[in-house]
Order: structure tokens, then sequence, then C-alpha cells
């Protein structure tokens, strides 16, 4: 037996750490593939029930004054134009809050969803969001804001 017993323990402690980082190692790399795997399957759910990708809208602030003439849901089919077709209620309601467009705040949720669920120009896609189907003149539609 060649060095000390302390020598032979220190050496076996090493064999077995190594023998931990590759069983660590490898575990890292299952776990990457497991993500990709999960990823796919999410973007597969979202093409198949054509849900949108995550959708932050434009950022860029409503100003006031564009909008003095129009309606909620004139207002609303910018917003939704402005974002691939897509509008997020929540989002859309936060944007005009923002803008002051709103005489009494605290009743945008109720106006702005009744006017997404009443008008022809959305489709709900899923609870919240919204989907621009077509662009319907003021005189097709029949709801008035």
């Amino acid at each position: 037996m060649s060095g000390s017993l302390f020598e032979d323990e220190v050496i076996e402690l090493i064999i077995r750490v190594e023998a931990e980082e590759k069983e660590a190692a490898q575990r890292l790399e299952d776990l990457k593939r497991e993500r990709g795997a999960l990823q796919q399957v999410l973007k597969s759910y979202r093409a198949r029930h054509i849900l949108p990708p995550l959708l932050p809208l434009e950022e860029e602030p409503l100003q006031t004054n564009s909008f003095k003439d129009k309606s909620y849901r004139e207002i609303l089919v910018y917003l939704a134009s402005k974002n691939r077709g897509y509008l997020k209620g929540k989002e859309a309601i936060r944007q005009m809050k923002q803008a002051g467009i709103f005489p009494k705040p605290d009743h945008a949720g109720g106006i702005i969803y009744s006017v997404l669920n009443r008008c022809k120009e959305f489709t709900k896609i899923k609870p919240g969001i919204y989907k621009l189907v077509t662009e319907v003149t003021e005189e097709d539609s029949d709801v008035r804001d």
C-alpha cells in the first residue's frame, strides 16, 4: 500500500466527487432536453388552439387628444391593430385609463368588456383575449358607444 490511510481516503473522496460531477452533468443534459420538449408541446398547443403569442400591448402611451372624437370601439380596434390583431382586455383598460379616456375610471372594465363582447369586430378566443376579426363600418355596427 502506497501512502497513508489519510491519502487513500482523500483519493476515494475525489473519485466519488468526480462520479457525482459526471452524474450531475448527465442530469443537466436530461433537464435541458425535457425543457425543450415542454416548450415544443406548448408551442403546438398554442398553434392548435389559435392562441396568440404572449401579448404585451405596444407600450407607447395613448394620446387623449387623438381619441377625443372616437368611440370606445374605435379605440379598441386601433389598439388591436397595433398588436397584430389581438387585444388583451386588461392591458387595453390599463392604457385607456392612463390616457384619461374614461370619465369614471372605476367603470372602465364593465364598459370595455361590454363593448368587446357585443361588437362584431372582435371574437373572444379565451378569457380576456380577443381577436380583431374585421373592421366593420359605423353603419354596419349595431353597437353604439
